[in-house]
């Protein structure tokens, strides 16, 4: 049941990564500060520890964090929200910075989850877990499970069931059968919108960022390499 059950700190890491460097950078802009980044903050970190060898406790980061911005209540701040608690970064406003949009992968199409399915035999069957708080899931389907019909339609391929969602919006609730441990359950899935996003240029979004968007966006995206 990895899928509810582990998050990976390297793509949450990173996540909080990206938080960060576009948050000093905001904090930097404000004061004129170009070179108020990331790897600032992991240089400092890097004389003060790395090189000499000593090891660094969360206090000891959030401190050099508070170094590097000169700003206490900001570093502090960043680490009670999003390191030692659990709320995330407002990514669409960071990126905003410079000329990111955030938005729906895919706004106004129905979706039951993500789920990998096999095609085994003539039948469909659940190959993934499936995740807590997706339709799939709370319509009872899970791991090994047949999918009988989906809104009355027989399945047989992922091709089926792509084709009854394409006919569908979000909030349609719809019939399901599916057969779990020798058992046929006959139930219904409320279909959702899918709650993945993208990020495009703001130019692809039919946006035009000014001047000084531009100009952090290519501070941001310049090579640093010497």
């Amino acid at each position: 049941n990895r899928g509810n059950t582990f998050i990976s700190y390297y793509t949450y890491g990173a996540g909080l990564g990206l938080a960060l460097d576009l948050g000093l950078r905001r904090l930097g802009a404000q004061r004129g500060d170009t070179t108020l980044t990331l790897d600032r903050f992991m240089r400092e970190l890097w004389r003060v520890h790395g090189k000499p060898e000593r090891p660094y406790t969360l206090t000891d980061a959030r401190a050099a964090l508070g170094r590097v911005a000169a700003d206490t209540a900001f570093a502090n701040g960043f680490f009670r929200r999003h390191i030692t608690g659990r709320e995330a970064p407002d990514y669409a406003g960071l990126l905003a910075d410079v000329g990111v949009v955030v938005r729906p992968a895919a706004p106004g199409r129905a979706w039951l989850g993500d789920v990998a399915m096999e095609e085994r035999g003539g039948n469909l069957y659940v190959q993934s877990g499936t995740l807590v708080g997706q339709p799939i899931y709370e319509a009872g389907a899970n791991r090994g499970d047949r999918l009988v019909t989906l809104d009355g339609r027989a399945l047989t391929s992922r091709a089926d069931v792509a084709s009854v969602l394409e006919s569908r919006r979000p909030g349609d609730t719809v019939p399901l059968v599916f057969e779990s441990r020798g058992r046929r359950i006959q139930t219904t899935i409320t279909l959702r919108e899918s709650p993945a996003v993208e990020t495009v240029l703001a130019e692809e979004a039919g946006q035009t960022p000014d001047a000084a968007t531009l100009a952090r966006r290519a501070r941001w995206l310049a090579p640093r390499a010497r």
